[in-house]
């Protein structure tokens, strides 16, 4: 039995993120994952790192991640001559960082924070935050050319 306590939001929370579900595929299987919580588990590890503009990130929680109340981070790097937008095709939400990007840079979305090599970037932005909904999301990433991004949060679930 598994008891959950909850203090600010109504669901349990993975004790694990989607970077590190990724990096200990082999400690998280399938049948540890079976904890009866609804999670939307398959077969195939969901990827939650790429170097593509265009890819498809898996939420596989009962729960849409809303950044202003939970942890979600985006991590990019890439080449961008004038600007960054990211789109989650599936939810609608558009970010957009109205600058160039060098291979040197990195772009992190944290939360409400945006934030270009640890210095905040908010009055560049459009300032539009981006969601997770539940099962896959598909995103697209214009200005430039994408060397990483990555999708780091917990997952959410109702029991």
């Amino acid at each position: 039995v598994i008891e959950l306590e909850t203090v600010d939001l109504p669901y349990g929370e993975t004790p694990f993120t989607s970077l590190e579900l990724a990096a200990s595929a082999k400690q998280w299987g399938n049948d540890l994952l079976a904890w009866n919580i609804g999670i939307d588990w398959i077969n195939d590890l969901p990827r939650y790192t790429f170097a593509s503009n265009d890819f498809t990130v898996k939420n596989i929680g009962t729960e849409p991640i809303d950044p202003r109340y939970m942890p979600l981070k985006i991590t990019l790097r890439g080449s961008f001559a004038s600007y960054v937008q990211i789109i989650n095709g599936t939810t609608g939400d558009a970010f957009r960082l109205n600058r160039g990007l060098s291979t040197s840079d990195t772009l992190v979305l944290d939360g409400v924070s945006y934030l270009l090599n640890g210095q905040s970037v908010t009055g560049q932005t459009k300032n539009k935050l981006i969601k997770l909904a539940k099962g896959d999301n598909r995103f697209i990433v214009s200005g430039g050319t994408v060397h990483s991004i990555s999708i780091e949060t917990p997952f959410y679930f109702i029991q």
